[in-house]
């Protein structure tokens, strides 16, 4: 960890670790690469634009349905447009410009239905709309034909036109708000800073205000309940007349139990409150801590911004290869391994498309974990903290991508082995929903949440874990297994630490998202003579998710502070002992919490030992 008598982390353990799952990253993003040249050359995303008809065929592509070409027929038509996903719809050359009762000679029926054969009854297949019962003038949008005659579609033009310009008005606001969306960034910014310097003064005063709080929540729906008990109890066994006697025993029936559970939540919160106070203590102590270290390099706040960045690059290129590979409609051949596949294994270049997204944004996380949990690290383990080595979070960076890209990439392939084993699930859910399978849904539904569970397990496995590899230097797989038997060993300092963490996160994101909507707020109505609003809150509404993504940000890189600080004080704890050659290197508060102490230098021991001793007389 450090060397004897050092003021500074030592770095010389850092070491290059799980190699292979490194190369598998990349060798994976080559197969990636393949199946977007591949699907490129095969697929058209216009095609998806395409209509579809009741059959599942495009209209307008070389497809044969009953002996009817669709090739020549690019629009669709409803023989029933107030309904249209419940009946038939067709394909035609072009969409009606009449509207007119289907004759003899004019019918637009379902493939392969011929209304003129003998013995066919056209009035019956009407009703049930095999047959449209009526044609209507329609338009061709986006290869659909809708209806578009006034005598018939008058009073849903009058609801459109009214919503079309209540939108149209919104619209405008929006846009001439935009100033505010970017002042709205700076402001969320500003008021974050102010609020991490807050929770480094007023650390303990705010989580012994919220943890009281939450004991007197209890406690008041306790009290709440019995008073509504008891009057209802005395109202039960009045002789007035009017009231349903059954009503109201179930009233005071639900009352006594929410009492008495209200009851019993108080007391436990209460005596864990009191057992835990010290454990509380150590994360006021954590909090004022990360708060410290953020202080000292505020650059961490925007490092989260190139994650942004690559996840909006990853998300774009996600979407542009995906519609490439669903539009493929016909069989392809596997251009850099001459590898035949049906339409029907086209899907498994999706799954493999999917599972490669998802390994790549776990990995651009973890990166950003492990950076930001290498710089809090910094900062802990400097002993002289006043001495910060210089730029901790480009150190950082460095570090992590000269040593730690194969363990990050070992722990985002887990997380996208959840996460795809999700999206399959929702797939075959859907299946079983249109099969004769429906039993399997509520199996398959268990099946989900429990893989829920499993990724928020294996999410935060992996946080713990990156977060001693950017400590101690090791390998994925022994990092994980030492973060998570010093979490056990310290149970309820996690406990502790963790509730009142979260507490505070919430309450910080709620409270910095409220100050920025209330201050625009103030603001635009003292300004009303001059910006022209009509809809007020609905530029309130995109500010505060501006306001609440920019405090999302912030408090997720003093979450991740947090959780590195607690893990390098219990590391500090269990592997130090105060000795010259051991020293701690936490704060004095944390020490006194503690009840240990560094053994002071012989030097600095005589620097607070030394006397002063009295001028003498000729000295005056």
């Amino acid at each position: 960890m450090v060397a004897a008598g050092s003021e500074k982390p030592d770095y010389t353990r850092e070491s290059v670790h799980d190699v292979i799952f490194l190369v598998l990253f990349l060798v994976w993003w080559c197969g990636m690469w393949i199946i977007a040249n591949t699907a490129m050359k095969y697929g058209n995303p216009a095609w998806l634009l395409l209509a579809i008809d009741s059959h599942g065929n495009r209209c307008g592509t070389p497809v044969t349905y009953n002996g009817i070409s669709l090739e020549d027929k690019p629009v669709l038509y409803y023989t029933n447009p107030a309904a249209p996903a419940a009946f038939p719809s067709v394909c035609l050359a072009s969409c009606p410009n009449t509207t007119a009762t289907p004759s003899s000679t004019k019918l637009y029926c379902d493939y392969g239905v011929n209304p003129y054969a003998t013995g066919i009854n056209a009035t019956a297949l009407q009703e049930t709309f095999t047959c449209a019962a009526l044609i209507i003038k329609s338009e061709s949008v986006l290869g659909r034909c809708i209806p578009n005659d006034p005598a018939i579609t008058t009073f849903a033009a009058s609801g459109l036109t009214t919503a079309s310009n209540s939108l149209q008005s919104i619209l405008t606001d929006v846009e001439n708000c935009w100033p505010f969306y970017i002042g709205a960034v700076f402001l969320a910014l500003i008021i974050s800073f102010l609020w991490a310097y807050l929770l480094k003064i007023f650390a303990k005063p705010m989580v012994w205000f919220t943890v009281i709080l939450v004991n007197l929540t209890f406690g008041g729906i306790a009290l709440f309940c019995y008073f509504f008990w008891q009057k209802e109890y005395a109202f039960s066994i009045s002789n007035e007349v009017g009231h349903d006697a059954v009503q109201v025993e179930w009233q005071w029936q639900t009352a006594k139990y929410g009492c008495f559970i209200f009851t019993a939540l108080f007391a436990i919160c209460v005596l864990v409150t009191i057992f835990m106070r010290n454990k509380i203590r150590i994360a006021c102590e954590v909090l004022k801590e990360t708060s410290t270290a953020i202080g000292k390099m505020p650059v961490i706040i925007f490092f989260p911004l190139l994650l942004w960045l690559a996840a909006a690059i990853l998300f774009v290129y996600f979407i542009f290869i995906t519609l490439y590979i669903v539009s493929i409609n016909s069989s392809i051949t596997l251009s850099a391994f001459n590898l035949p596949m049906t339409q029907t294994q086209v899907n498994y270049l999706l799954v493999y498309h999917l599972f490669g997204f998802f390994w790549c944004y776990a990995f651009f996380q973890g990166f950003n974990q492990m950076t930001i949990a290498g710089s809090f690290a910094t900062y802990y383990w400097t002993l002289d903290k006043s001495n910060m080595p210089k730029h901790p979070v480009r150190s950082s960076m460095w570090r992590t991508a000269r040593y730690h890209l194969g363990s990050i990439a070992l722990g985002a392939m887990l997380i996208a082995i959840v996460q795809t084993l999700r999206c399959v699930m929702l797939f075959v859910k859907r299946l079983a929903k249109k099969s004769s399978l429906k039993i399997l849904v509520p199996l398959i539904n268990c099946c989900q949440c429990y893989l829920a569970w499993l990724e928020k397990l294996v999410k935060w496995i992996n946080k713990n874990g990156y977060i001693m590899v950017a400590i101690t230097g090791d390998g994925f797989c022994k990092s994980c297994g030492h973060a998570l038997a010093l979490l056990i060993r310290n149970g309820l300092k996690l406990i502790a630490v963790d509730l009142v963490g979260d507490m505070i996160i919430l309450l910080s994101k709620v409270c910095i998202t409220s100050l920025v909507v209330l201050i625009f707020y103030f603001f635009i109505n003292w300004q009303a003579d001059l910006i022209d609003i009509q809809f007020i809150y609905v530029p309130l509404v995109i500010i505060g998710i501006i306001a609440l993504f920019v405090a999302s940000g912030f408090m997720g890189v003093y979450e991740m502070g947090i959780d590195t600080i607690f893990l390098s004080f219990l590391e500090d704890s269990e592997r130090n002992d105060g000795s010259l050659a051991s020293p701690y290197y936490m704060s004095d508060a944390l020490k006194n919490i503690m009840h240990v102490s560094n053994k002071m230098r012989e030097e600095d021991a005589k620097k607070r030992t030394k006397r002063v001793e009295p001028m003498a007389m000729e000295e005056y």
